[in-house]
């Protein structure tokens, strides 16, 4: 994994690499357009779903909505839990999942760039389902 600013050497070295582009705020306030470069495809589903979101509102969004899925289910009998949970798994069966993480799969040729909104919104779809 490499992280930098595009320029020719790496764009010609690291040409067959998986690369996102992202903008941040350097030391002296002004916005630049950072690289990372990974030698590994990216992974399809995000392992740690606290930072999902585009933004700090959206986060604090998807929190709130899991904390009243979680208040909801506990105040089910258990078998309207196992019914819920039945009903889930129907819906987050194989092939949707495939077709939620499709998105995320960069179909290029391995050296080109998926903006990061770009991945987020690809990831958003999926993760809207988990409780």
């Amino acid at each position: 994994m490499i992280s930098g600013y595009r320029c020719a050497l790496y764009d010609s070295m690291l040409r067959h690499w998986y690369r996102t582009d992202f903008p941040r705020m350097d030391r002296g306030g002004t916005w630049a357009l950072e690289s990372l470069w990974l030698n590994f495809d990216p992974p399809a589903r995000l392992h740690d779903f606290q930072y999902l979101g585009g933004d700090f509102r959206e986060r604090e969004r998807i929190k709130r909505k899991q904390q009243r899925w979680r208040a909801r289910l506990a105040n089910l009998a258990p078998s309207e839990q196992l019914a819920m949970l039945e009903e889930l798994q129907r819906i987050l069966s194989p092939d949707t999942a495939r077709a939620a993480a499709a998105p995320l799969a960069d179909s290029g040729d391995g050296g080109s760039s998926v903006e990061s909104g770009d991945v987020a919104g690809a990831s958003r779809g999926s993760s809207d389902r988990e409780l």
